[in-house]
């Protein structure tokens, strides 16, 4: 992100290139070459239209300044598309009946609709087989990755408190994921799993202070209230971590 004296120099140049006639795209190409961040573009398309935290975030994603990064985005859900319906992930996911549930690197033991775990939460299924999603951390890489669930380990059985017990018996029927976007970089930052009933689980990156589900990347926090989902913003560019269907 650029610094605040760059901001202000870049706003005020951006308000003068729109007075004079250039258009919106236009100025955004230029803010990037300034060094103006995706989430330096989305705030400075507020301040210069107005518009709210949505609106500017659609007028940059769609952008032609960001059109490379757009496209890179694109790429990274459709690999994420084929891994969980062509790969082994498939098999996890959609269609599986929720058997089980455990919290690695322990957790806050109280309950409620968000739960603080420190590595990672494994998920198992009816017929054998699971899901592990923990987060992982490589130089300025943050992410929530997939995997086997771990057999071993400092690991809580979470099954039969009052938020994973509703959840036993019941079948995935889709999935969303969001993405935490970082200069060049796109990381999954948040999984979403809804049932058949209705009910949902998010897993995403974040801790919890004072109450409220802020992002961290080495932590995971674990939502079972879908508004409270879908308010939480890890990646602070207005990205719900409800994320987009993908299943």
């Amino acid at each position: 992100m650029i610094d605040a004296a760059g901001y202000d120099h870049g706003l005020g140049e951006a308000r003068a290139a729109l007075a004079a006639g250039t258009g919106l795209d236009d100025v955004l190409v230029v803010l990037r070459r300034q060094g103006f961040s995706q989430v330096d573009s989305i705030r400075a398309v507020r301040a210069l239209t107005g518009a709210s935290l949505a609106e500017a975030k659609e007028t940059v994603d769609a952008s032609p300044a960001w059109a490379d990064l757009r496209k890179s985005h694109e790429d990274l859900q459709r690999a994420f598309v084929l891994e969980l319906t062509d790969g082994p992930v498939a098999e996890r996911l959609r269609g599986r009946k929720l058997a089980g549930a455990r919290y690695l690197g322990g957790a806050n033991p109280a309950t409620g609709p968000v739960r603080e775990v420190a590595h990672g939460v494994a998920l198992d299924f009816a017929g054998g087989g699971g899901l592990l999603a923990r987060w992982e951390r490589a130089g300025e890489r943050e992410s929530l990755v997939l995997g086997d669930p771990e057999p071993a380990g400092d690991q809580v059985d979470v099954s039969a408190t009052p938020e994973w017990q509703p959840l036993l018996g019941r079948t995935i029927e889709h999935v969303g994921v969001a993405w935490h976007e970082a200069g060049e970089h796109a990381d999954r930052c948040a999984v979403r799993l809804e049932f058949d009933d209705g009910s949902s689980v998010v897993l995403a990156l974040g801790e919890i202070r004072d109450g409220v589900a802020t992002y961290a990347p080495t932590s995971v926090v674990v939502f079972f209230d879908a508004d409270l989902a879908r308010a939480y913003d890890p990646a602070g560019d207005g990205t719900s971590a409800w994320g987009d269907d993908i299943l």
